[in-house]
């Protein structure tokens, strides 16, 4: 799961020209999801959010959260920040989670800073959203850890069900996490035609 969290000094969201969201000085947070994502990756990712120290006092020009700095959030669903471009020229958003289960993780993240802090908004999920900002020179993204076996188990979840695309672009933006599993799961990564036993 992704949050791409810029500090500004006002944004607003709308629908068609309707403003249906604003806020004024605090965060606009776009989250990404992704097929092995889960609510325990929405809850520690809202808790970051929250606690980053990315505001200024009088000391220091980033030693205060949102909540201390009494910011406010606005948080926007952006399924395109799962995007992989490290080939070719077109983005690949075979990582990309769907529809329902980035709602719903959406939705807990969007609960779990609720949980924690009142001053939240958000857009609506699946719109077609105009933002418009006002942006402070900063601009951080987050992610949560995404557990191995988690990972490996939508990978032959999509292979299984004749997803091999989808389940190649996993394992592709993955390499590196999956390379232990790849003794583990041989017969799965080869009947699925993932990876070649040459």
């Amino acid at each position: 799961m992704k949050a791409l969290l810029q500090r500004v000094t006002e944004a607003t969201v709308s629908i068609a020209g309707e403003q249906i969201a604003s806020i004024g000085p605090g965060l606009l947070v776009l989250i990404g999801v992704s097929p092995t994502d889960d609510t325990e990756a929405a809850r520690w990712l809202a808790e970051k959010t929250l606690h980053l120290r990315i505001f200024p006092d009088t000391h220091k020009p980033m030693n205060r959260d949102v909540m201390d700095a009494r910011g406010e959030v606005l948080v926007v669903s952006q399924f395109t920040l799962t995007a992989d471009t490290r080939r070719g020229r077109r983005p690949s958003f075979a990582t990309a989670a769907p529809p329902e289960l980035a709602q719903r993780l959406y939705e807990a993240y969007l609960a779990s800073l609720r949980d924690s802090y009142d001053a939240v908004h958000e857009g609506r999920f699946g719109a077609v959203l105009g933002l418009s900002l006002w942006a402070a020179p900063l601009t951080a993204q987050q992610q949560s850890a995404v557990p191995q076996d988690s990972l490996m188990r939508e990978v032959i979840r999509l292979a299984t069900e004749g997803q091999i695309d989808s389940a190649r672009g996993l394992l592709n933006i993955q390499l590196n996490r999956l390379s232990p599993f790849s003794e583990a799961y041989p017969h799965v990564l080869f009947t699925a035609g993932l990876v070649s036993d040459t």
